[in-house]
């Protein structure tokens, strides 16, 4: 597996305009907006399982989808083989998304009902002009095969009502494959599927990455799966990573609290470390934003200085980031 970036991302955002109140909608009152992404700046290195987690509402979708170029986003960089995504034509930007492809959530609305699998699989490469009929055929059976859905034959007739929810998400796997990608997007793709079909799942994904040395970002509020599946994490809060470095690192020795809120309130039977359970509420409102450290009204340790500034998101050793002034796993920043 390599150590290179695949993608390196900066400074990236997604704003939207909130609506106002008042006599006059918007008369004499400041534009504000909803922060979905609010200067995310990652690395995101070839051939690696990177883990995005948070709760709902902390902009990680948002994040995927901007990775995806299914939502353009209002300012930053997402930089693949040396260019700028955020610059492309329109016949650059196919490529692209031929390189890069999106696992939703819900197998049960990604998938066309009226369409068989082997048309559901077959369609990106139509799309992308890819091949004859004999080769789009054997193209669609090895993707049909590699997300395991074997012997591929059995399934290409099939509709995905006729499909367990497991099988819809290999179809799903699979139409992703079929174009040969350098790196997927999963969002939350086990979340709607019970624990014994996710693990599976899982499995396959790390398959694919050391088989064909793929890149995935796997999204998930979940941090059991984070730990059992990715190789580094990133934990995102009110648009911003508060927390990077080593999967099992940031599990077994959170810095940011809000990690380790989000671990404690989250017991999982994938999770390797015993934690006390903790209630979380929502994650605060993404306009109207508090002063200093955003996770500071929630957070424990919470002093004068966190009110001030926003703590910026820096090393505490060689591997691990933290965006907090006091991390609680005792490490302090090095001296500038």
């Amino acid at each position: 597996m390599s150590s290179g970036p695949l993608l390196e991302i900066r400074d990236l955002k997604k704003w939207y305009p909130a609506r106002t109140t008042g006599f006059v909608e918007g008369l004499f009152h400041e534009q504000k907006y909803l922060r979905a992404v609010d200067g995310v700046s990652i690395d995101i290195r070839e051939g690696e399982i990177l883990g995005l987690a948070g709760q709902s509402g902390c902009g990680k979708s948002t994040f995927g989808e901007m990775l995806a170029m299914l939502t353009k986003p209002t300012e930053g960089d997402i930089v693949y083989d040396g260019q700028d995504v955020t610059t492309f034509s329109k016949e650059e930007m196919k490529q692209y998304k031929r390189k890069c492809q999106i696992i939703f959530q819900d197998p049960y609305e990604s998938l066309n009902p009226r369409f068989s699998v082997g048309r559901i699989v077959r369609e990106p490469l139509v799309i992308h002009g890819i091949g004859d009929k004999e080769e789009r055929d054997e193209r669609v059976e090895k993707a049909l095969s590699d997300a395991g859905l074997k012997p591929p034959e059995s399934f290409v007739h099939q509709l995905p009502s006729e499909l367990s929810g497991g099988q819809r998400q290999r179809v799903s796997i699979a139409r992703a494959l079929v174009l040969e990608p350098d790196f997927l997007i999963a969002d939350e793709p086990v979340s709607m599927l019970d624990v014994s079909i996710s693990t599976g799942i899982l499995n396959l994904f790390r398959t694919l990455q050391e088989e064909r040395n793929l890149t995935i970002v796997y999204i998930s509020h979940d941090l059991g799966t984070i730990d059992y599946l990715t190789d580094r994490t990133a934990i995102m809060y009110l648009g911003n990573i508060v927390e990077l470095g080593p999967t099992s690192k940031v599990v077994d020795e959170s810095a940011h609290p809000y990690t380790d809120l989000l671990l404690s309130a989250m017991p999982n039977p994938y999770l390797t470390v015993e934690r006390e359970d903790v209630a979380m509420g929502d994650v605060p409102d993404a306009i109207d934003l508090p002063s200093g450290c955003r996770f500071r009204p929630d957070c424990a340790y919470a002093t004068e200085k966190c009110s001030r500034s926003e703590p910026p998101l820096r090393n505490i050793d060689a591997e691990q980031l933290t965006a907090c002034f006091y991390p609680i796993n005792g490490k302090d920043y090095p001296e500038e």
